[in-house]
């Protein structure tokens, strides 16, 4: 689990879970998600989660990402305030 509180942040890498939990909460920046491998909220078997509030971000993921699960759940969320009520899913899935 990430909790980050504010910064320009990078996120790279493949995060797929798999029998378990994944959650991403980042209140403020202009970060940068970009996945190589499977990812950016993505579980088999398990939870992801990404909540972004604020910052001019960008997402980059491949096949079975952004909100992709294979029993399990998988949820993205971008937020426009600091607010959970302004939050919109962009990318979900439970299978």
């Amino acid at each position: 689990m990430i909790v980050d509180l504010g910064g320009d942040d990078r996120y790279r890498g493949s995060d797929l879970v798999v029998h378990g939990l994944s959650a991403i909460i980042d209140f403020s920046g202009d970060d940068r998600y970009t996945m190589i491998g499977p990812g950016l909220g993505a579980a088999i078997a398990g939870t992801s989660i990404i909540v972004d509030f604020t910052g001019d971000d960008f997402y980059e993921a491949g096949l079975f990402g952004q909100g992709a699960a294979a029993f399990g759940l998988a949820q993205s969320w971008i937020c426009v305030a600091t607010t959970p009520i302004a939050c919109a899913p962009v990318g979900r899935a439970l299978a």
